[in-house]
């Protein structure tokens, strides 16, 4: 079709492949990663499913009906049709079918000079960084940039927490804020011990010993670790009727930290019995949890048994508030407890210090299940909600740093391949890279952290950052004369292009630059990042660099033919289009 000239179909056909092909890198990359936490696995492939289907319709739905929607607009136009109203036609003799002439006769353009934009790229901006100076300029800021990319890179780290998903300032996040300033302290977790471990009369020692850890351990807060079965021990070994059935724990002394062992397995059960239902133990009754129903189904208030009835607790004592409801939390007479625990579990709090940052609090969930593997236990493991979302911090930077890798392996060969011209595809390849580089690393700067949000968003930025400097590169690939005429005849064909599209994605993300969400507000810096950096690459970094590097190609002096042409009133582009028109 002629309404495309064959340049711009190729570069428009080389983008959106590019764009594909990454995407669909991200997501093959993504689930052939074995993983402990499949969940981040699903989700990031999802994405990259869905990603990449999208792109490749949006590039099937432009060669086909957004081509023939120009083909037909080009028929309209050479019958000399209205754009607005295609009933009616103009009496202009001949139409200039490359000349913008506005849109429902109201955007009228013929006073102006749609190449006022690339004329002063080619004269002003071009001309000054292609001077030796411009290249001595352009070559240290880019190099500063470029460190200072690298060293937020190292920088960067691993954080998230659920609040960043409200409202900054929405009611949630503000009693978290005041939570957090007036009242801070560790994330509260259990350890939960399950059936196989039934018989505690036989583990006795070996929670004794994870309890000595837990107490000892930095990761804990020091006074938050209700332990019921150590308080059990503690005080049955102050209680006649079961001390006499009680050693001491291998060659230590009976204290309240190493309290005394059962050696009498009835005993045992019959003390636990008696201290749950009307000792010190009552309050540790929902932290059990016995095979034998009969034990974990307590007489209620209200049932006919003889206990109160609420009413009746209003009115009373709290003596007798605490008699009444002592009465009201006896075992079921089917109760076997000799049967054995069910279930179990044990409250600890968390250091502060040891939950300040993501790579911390996955330290800390990785620690807590090193500590109680390293008990026969069972399958008795820590667990709090949090871990859900510190499981994810864990691996999410491998998952970041694999993808970018496999995705800028993909974008090196599809480079290759359609810029068969190693002298130039190598510094576009070498540009997109620095792109990739400043932009993960000016994040940090940013107060941006790996997680799962940012981590897709930086993935889908890797499309864009390949566009602006492939569009320069190929345009120079296709330039003739000497390096620094083509550096400078390719800014002055495509570099408006290239800027266009880095003005109007900068308006498209602006308006989330006032969100008060996070995952809005991530979505501006890291958009904003790669089309101001990979931007400023293509259009600056990269001609000077083919200028220095690029080579020549072939005597013919295309910009002096162009500033002939120029100065005849022949305009050099409607000359290239006519060209490739008549071809």
């Amino acid at each position: 079709v002629s309404t495309q000239s064959t340049w711009e179909a190729v570069v428009s056909t080389q983008s959106t492949w590019e764009a594909v092909v990454s995407t669909q890198s991200t997501w093959e990359a993504v689930v052939s990663t074995q993983s402990t936490w499949e969940a981040v696995v699903s989700t990031q492939s999802t994405w990259g499913i869905q990603a990449g289907m999208c792109v490749l319709l949006i590039f099937v739905f432009q060669v086909t009906f957004v081509m023939a929607c120009l083909a037909y607009d080009w028929d309209r136009s050479s019958a000399k049709r209205y754009d607005c109203c295609c009933c009616f036609k103009t009496k202009a003799e001949e139409v200039d079918m490359h000349k913008p002439r506005g849109c429902c006769f109201v955007c009228r353009t013929s006073c102006l000079k749609p190449e006022l934009l690339a004329v002063f790229l080619r004269d002003k901006f071009g001309k000054f960084i292609l001077s030796t100076a411009g290249k001595v300029v352009t070559l240290v800021i880019f190099f500063g940039v470029l460190v200072g990319g690298a060293v937020g890179l190292g920088s960067l780290y691993k954080d998230f927490k659920l609040e960043w998903f409200l409202d900054d300032s929405g009611s949630v996040n503000q009693l978290l804020r005041l939570q957090s300033e007036n009242f801070s302290g560790g994330e509260q977790f259990f350890v939960y011990t399950k059936d196989d471990m039934a018989d505690y009369y036989a583990i006795q020692g070996e929670l004794e010993a994870l309890h000595a850890d837990m107490l000892t351990s930095e990761l804990i807060a020091n006074g938050e670790f209700a332990d019921w079965h150590h308080q059990f021990l503690i005080d049955s070994q102050d209680n006649a009727a079961c001390v006499g059935s009680m050693a001491a724990n291998g060659d230590s002394t009976p204290s309240e930290a190493t309290p005394r062992l059962f050696t009498n397995e009835a005993k045992y059960w019959e003390c636990m019995k008696d201290w749950l239902e009307g000792g010190a133990g009552t309050r540790y009754t929902g932290n059990v949890q016995f095979v034998s129903e009969g034990c974990n189904s307590r007489v209620q208030q209200g049932e006919t048994d003889g206990c109160q009835e609420t009413s009746a607790l209003l009115t009373m004592t709290d003596e007798q508030r605490c008699a009444a409801l002592s009465e009201c939390d006896n075992f079921q007479a089917s109760c076997d407890i000799t049967q054995g625990i069910k279930a179990a579990r044990t409250s600890a709090r968390l250091a502060l210090a040891s939950t300040q940052t993501g790579q911390a609090r996955y330290d800390t969930m990785q620690g807590l299940r090193a500590m109680v593997e390293g008990h026969n236990l069972g399958d008795a493991f820590p667990f709090t909600f949090q871990f859900m979302w510190w499981e994810e911090i864990g691996i999410i930077d491998e998952e970041l740093y694999r993808n970018v890798g496999v995705c800028v392996a993909v974008i090196f060969v599809v480079v290759v391949v359609l810029i068969p011209r190693p002298r130039v595809s190598i510094f576009v390849f070498l540009a997109i890279v620095m792109s990739i580089i400043d932009v993960l690393g000016y994040c940090y700067y940013w107060d941006l952290t790996i997680n799962g949000v940012v981590t897709v968003y930086m993935l889908i930025s890797l499309g864009l950052a390949v566009d602006y400097s492939v569009h320069i590169g190929h345009m120079f690939k296709a330039e003739k004369g000497t390096s620094e005429q083509r550096a400078l005849a390719a800014i002055y064909r495509i570099a408006p292009s290239v800027f266009n599209a880095i003005f109007s994605t900068f308006l498209a993300v602006i308006v989330l630059a006032f969100s008060t969400t996070y995952i809005f507000r991530s979505f501006f810096k890291v958009f904003f990042l790669v089309t101001l950096i990979a931007g400023l690459h293509g259009i600056w970094f990269l001609p000077v660099v083919l200028s220095l590097l690029g080579g020549d190609n072939g005597a013919v002096d295309t910009i002096k033919e162009i500033e002939i042409q120029e100065a005849s009133g022949d305009d050099p582009e409607d000359r290239k289009e006519e060209q490739d028109h008549a071809q």
